[in-house]
């Protein structure tokens, strides 16, 4: 190449020959011929790349410029057409007369000049047939100036460019490739980026709607989910493969480790299709009262789109991953609001609508969870609400007055007193039926309430339904017997609502479990107990604790249980079989908390810790130790992890157990804790007072996500979303045990009359059991 192409103007002047174009070696007329860039016969033996594979030319090789191949490649060319038999005249006569071509008029006749008369090159170098923009340098070193319009050697080189096309197409491929090449060096940047934009075009091709769509789709199962955003915005049809081919957003939760597995996606996919439903009945309704009367502000939505939803799989990666990077990354809107007074927050249970929190001062309170507005305090029990929840609009709360009372939550008022207890409601949980795939029937056939006590029974109770009418649990017979002086409640047997009294365990009953008909209690007594609660039957007694057993979780992807107790231990049991699977250690102090998702257990004591456990095979996968003290409540899923303790309320990464930071410092202590989606609220004391702190972590809600849909597209006992476990909370203290750890760092005198003030009557113990117990420790 002349030397004096700039890189400035000739930004491809000096790129270096690919190296299985510098040597060519071709068959011409019987005789092997090699083309060769200068330095190119450095080489010696066989010399590879990506495609291609030649031997380097002997010293017998005839040696042959680019233009004299050219001109042999032309005379042989038209040496093979001279050859080829004519057609005789009388042949041609027998046809039918071909038309006349057009006669035009042209340029006075002129002499083609030949590359030989126009490009002469120095001895010893390789003729080419293509010119050089630019005539050799002149003696003082500098380019010569672009030769004018006109000049003989622009005019020759413009008249033989029909010469030029001619002979190109006669070319192999690789001496195509390399003609290009040496174009595109001597051209300057305009040339090359309008050759480019003319190529681009021929480059491109739509392989996905040209591909069978079997083998589209594999294609875009190994792509990332940046280049499928990209992908679904180059066309519709496009987009229509990425956003409904459920096998691609399958492959990218399971790749990106979005995956539950367990059946998890499949119940979302349901609920995402009955929703889907929901939506298309309302757009239906929708077009159709509009139907003729646009709004101007309101775009007209085709018939044709109704129903036109992505993958249910794709909604699940998006809600996944944009809540895991806006929980572990973003910083979440913030907002706080008083409740309860002074009081301690004993239970709490929110949505996007309502908070629904209950306190040891016998209220309920109705938040709204927008602004933190007190909607309503709910009040009907005589003592200490400690077990709470409601589904849809129908709240359950259990109380130390002993009683299981009713509301409902559009109403606001409590429709159904139930009595039968003789000692504190401690524990309870609404059981939905779930369909059995056995016998194809839900289990149980009704909605029910498992209630547990401290008066060692458990008592199972129909849950009424929204209208039926109230029932205040009052015995008319008593009530006459009793000359009409006050109220007399009516025995369970009395209740309609009352369905079994399932008795077994010799102490309070402190935690329940429970999963279509099977629920699981924990007890003081050391023992946990499988029961079927349609027949009202205990099916497995689980002994090997050897202290009370505080917590219980159903792992209902295994049909497992899994139990923590004042002895230190986590036991894992198989409920078909009733045996102990697993003994987990590691704890020093009481397991009071216990969490189960698809994939992992998480146990909380007093220790200060909380741990990991993989579900699957019960190896210890993290230890999350930063808490000062024990905690008093968290909850977890298949991303994070959420805890309280010692003032603080700290955020987990549970895949790597990486502390991510405190969501609240400088407060005197934690309540209660409950996340759902991209919400997280808490109960909290600070400066002597209870307040309640709401978290945003969301960007967006999708109209699928909207959960008034939930009450048009389910039955009530459908469960929500599997992948969000209960809230597990670690109570304020209020049994003797609890206490031990509080009491060693406080003086009996000094914390004694607030000890008393938390425990009610049924489980007042004296002091002399706290010293009794720390002595012997």
């Amino acid at each position: 190449m002349p030397y004096y192409l700039s890189n400035e103007s000739y930004p491809l002047a000096h790129e270096p020959t690919p190296e299985d174009l510098r040597f060519l070696e071709f068959n011409l007329g019987g005789r092997r011929v090699v083309v060769a860039e200068d330095g190119a016969e450095g080489t010696s033996g066989e010399t590879t790349g990506p495609g291609w594979r030649r031997t380097v030319a002997t010293g017998n090789d005839e040696r042959v410029g680019l233009g004299n191949y050219i001109n042999r490649i032309k005379k042989d060319k038209d040496k093979e057409q001279k050859e080829r038999k004519r057609p005789h005249v009388q042949d041609a006569r027998s046809h039918s007369p071909l038309p006349q071509p057009v006669v035009r008029q042209r340029s006075p006749p002129r002499k083609k000049a030949r590359p030989s008369d126009i490009y002469t090159t120095a001895a010893g170098e390789d003729q080419s047939l293509i010119p050089s923009p630019l005539q050799s340098p002149t003696d003082s070193g500098h380019a010569p100036a672009q030769p004018s319009l006109g000049s003989g050697q622009e005019m020759a080189a413009l008249f033989s460019l029909p010469a030029i096309v001619n002979h190109f197409d006669q070319l192999p491929d690789k001496v195509q490739q390399h003609v290009l090449m040496h174009l595109f060096r001597r051209s300057r940047m305009p040339t090359i980026q309008r050759v480019s934009s003319f190529a681009a075009t021929a480059l491109k091709r739509d392989f996905i709607s040209l591909l069978p769509q079997e083998i589209a789709v594999q294609v875009l199962c190994k792509v990332d989910v940046n280049s499928l955003a990209s992908a679904a915005r180059v066309s519709r049809s496009w987009r229509k493969l990425v956003d409904g081919e459920r096998s691609v957003w399958r492959t990218r939760l399971m790749e990106d480790g979005l995956w539950s597995g367990h059946g998890v996606e499949e119940e979302e996919e349901k609920e995402l299709l009955r929703r889907y439903e929901v939506l298309d009945r309302e757009a239906r309704r929708r077009h159709k009262s509009k139907a003729g009367t646009p709004s101007d502000d309101e775009p007209m939505q085709g018939a044709n789109a109704i129903g036109d939803h992505p993958t249910p799989y794709k909604h699940i990666y998006r809600r996944r991953y944009t809540n895991n990077q806006t929980w572990l990354n973003a910083k979440p809107e913030h907002f706080s609001f008083p409740g309860h007074g002074t009081h301690v927050v004993t239970c709490l249970q929110f949505d996007e609508d309502k908070i629904v929190s209950a306190s040891d001062d016998h209220s309920i309170n109705i938040y709204s969870t927008q602004t933190g507005q007190l909607r309503k305090r709910l009040d009907g029990h005589e003592g200490g609400v400690w077990a709470l929840e409601y589904k849809g609009d129908t709240l359950v709360t259990g109380a130390t007055d002993r009683t299981v009372r009713v509301w409902d939550l559009e109403t606001l008022r409590q429709t159904h007193l139930f009595v039968g207890h003789t000692s504190t409601v401690r524990c309870l949980q609404i059981v939905e039926p779930v369909l059995d795939e056995a016998t194809g029937e839900y289990q149980p056939p009704y909605p029910m309430i498992v209630t547990g006590s401290r008066d060692t029974s458990l008592r199972v109770w129909k849950l009424p339904k929204k209208g039926e009418p109230a029932f205040e649990g009052l015995s008319p017979t008593a009530a006459g017997l009793n000359g009409g002086a006050g109220d007399v409640h009516a025995p369970p047997e009395e209740n309609p609502f009352h369905v079994h009294h399932l008795e077994g365990h010799t102490e309070a009953v402190r935690a329940v479990a429970a999963h279509g008909r099977i629920c699981i209690s924990g007890s003081y007594d050391k023992n946990v107990r499988v029961w079927d609660i349609v027949k009202g039957q205990c099916i497995h007694v689980l002994q090997g604790h050897e202290s009370k057993v505080y917590s219980i979780v159903y792992d209902r992807f295994r049909n497992r249980c899994v139990s923590g107790s004042m002895d230190y231990a986590v036991k894992i049991w198989d409920l078909a079989s009733g045996e102990c699977l697993h003994t987990l250690s590691g704890h020093t102090a009481l397991v009071g908390l216990l969490g189960a998702s698809p994939n992992y257990y998480v146990s909380a004591a007093a220790d200060a810790s909380l741990r990991v456990w993989d579900a699957n095979t019960a190896e210890l996968k993290h230890v999350l130790s930063s808490h000062a003290a024990a905690i008093t409540c968290f909850q977890h899923d298949e991303t994070k992890v959420v805890s309280g303790s010692d003032g603080t309320l700290k955020l987990w990464d549970i895949k790597t157990g990486r502390y991510v930071r405190d969501l609240i410092i400088g407060i005197s202590a934690v309540w209660q804790v409950a996340f759902h989606g991209d919400r997280l609220v808490v109960a909290s004391q600070r400066a002597g007072s209870t307040a309640f702190d709401v978290f945003y972590f969301g960007r967006g809600v999708d109209p699928v996500d909207d959960p008034k849909l939930e009450r048009e597209c389910r039955p009530s006992w459908e469960r929500g979303d599997p992948r969000e476990p209960q809230t597990y909370q670690y109570d304020v203290p209020d049994t003797e045990g609890d206490y031990i750890d509080r009491y060693r760092a406080l003086s009996v005198k000094a914390r004694s009359s607030q000890i008393e003030e938390v425990m009610d009557e049924d489980e007042h113990a004296s002091l002399e059991f706290l010293e009794d117990e720390m002595d012997e420790d």
